[in-house]
């Protein structure tokens, strides 16, 4: 179900084939834990089987429509560039991307809904685009920088706990990042492009608080995170209806 899942995502989002590493955890885990009733071969053999076969058929669509397996449409897009001409992924475009996407600020204006994006300032990078109104995920949704404290998640588990762990925040790793990385790659910045990867890490960000939660607990601190938690949450959820 998984595997298929995914590649019906990939035939209505194609960054979403970069989302495939989402798989390994439980196959790690499978292989780490050796028991007869979870063989990671089959479970392996499960995931792979539609997901190729959604493949197979996205390959054969795409040559119908343009002779070319891995061709999605991108370069025959009606847009204000000749997109047959552009590179639209390089490593040159990754640092002003993450710049833009993470930490650009919002704009205030005295009228409702108040938080306005606004688009960033154009670098000098050969082949770069432009940009659309992005704001920054964590300059506008303060709650996901928890996620830094996600290392803590291991602190003082059980040896099965941990590797249990591992699997199932690999796995949200392994959707969130590849993802990241592509978007960040690519030749303009959209806010519609930064929900290909924000879910993923507030999920993280998630685990990071509750994993701080129970840090802070362990050495008596008793409430003292509760309002950097609740302060953090309250200005995330009030921007995000803004």
């Amino acid at each position: 179900v998984a595997g298929l899942s995914l590649g019906l995502a990939v035939g209505s989002r194609p960054t979403c084939l970069f989302a495939a590493p989402l798989l390994l955890g439980p196959l790690w885990l499978a292989w780490r834990e050796r028991r007869p009733e979870r063989d990671w071969r089959r479970m392996a053999a499960a995931a792979i089987l539609p997901l190729g076969l959604c493949g197979l058929a996205l390959m054969w669509h795409n040559y119908a429509r343009f002779d070319n397996p891995l061709e999605f449409g991108q370069n025959f897009q009606l847009s204000g560039a000749h997109e047959g001409q552009q590179t639209h992924f390089s490593l040159r475009y990754l640092a002003h991307n993450f710049s833009v996407y993470f930490f650009h600020a919002l704009h205030w204006t005295a009228e409702f809904p108040f938080a306005m994006a606004y688009g960033a300032e154009v670098p000098s990078i050969p082949g770069y685009f432009g940009t659309e109104e992005v704001s920054g995920l964590v300059a506008t949704f303060p709650y996901v920088a928890f996620i830094l404290a996600l290392p803590l998640a291991w602190w003082r588990r059980e040896p099965a706990e941990a590797r249990a762990l591992t699997a199932a925040l690999g796995s949200a790793a392994g959707y969130a990042l590849p993802v990241t990385g592509l978007i960040l790659c690519y030749f303009s910045t959209c806010a519609r492009y930064q929900t290909d990867f924000a879910v993923g890490f507030g999920l993280l960000a998630l685990v990071g608080m509750l994993a701080l939660e129970r840090r802070v607990r362990s050495v008596r601190l008793g409430w003292i995170h509760a309002p950097a938690i609740a302060g953090a949450a309250a200005v995330t959820v009030v921007l995000g209806v803004l």
